[in-house]
């Protein structure tokens, strides 16, 4: 009975088969590497890009009953998602319709401009 394996004397290049096992373990070692910082940014709750964070806090600033975004803090919860917290001072004169018709107004508008999902307002200064 014949093998189908190559006689050891046949093989010219003794060096190929570790090579080749020593740069699949290299490619192993890197493509764990790039998995492992893509998903470790989403594991710790990275921030979204810079660009993102200043138009967000730019559409709520152009809001007329805005006095100021005082602080504008995002949390990425997943490739899709981000948690978006903000401290916003409105204008003393409003009444609580004015305040509420703003705060919606403003959730509305960063939804459809950065495709969010609605949270819901826990607290109000």
């Amino acid at each position: 009975m014949q093998s189908s394996l190559p006689e050891p004397e046949l093989l010219v290049l003794d060096a190929v088969d570790p090579a080749a096992s020593v740069l699949i373990g290299v490619l192993l070692a890197f493509v764990a590497v790039l998995l492992g910082r893509e998903t470790g940014a989403l594991l710790v709750g990275e921030r979204t890009n810079r660009t993102r964070i200043r138009n967000m806090k730019q559409i709520i600033s152009d809001d007329p009953e805005v006095k100021r975004v005082c602080e504008l803090l995002t949390m990425r919860m997943g490739p899709q998602h981000a948690l978006l917290t903000v401290e916003i001072r409105f204008r003393r004169t409003l009444d609580i319709q004015q305040l509420e018709s703003a705060i919606s107004r403003i959730n509305m508008l960063d939804l459809q401009t950065h495709k969010l999902t609605p949270l819901k307002i826990t607290g109000l200064n």
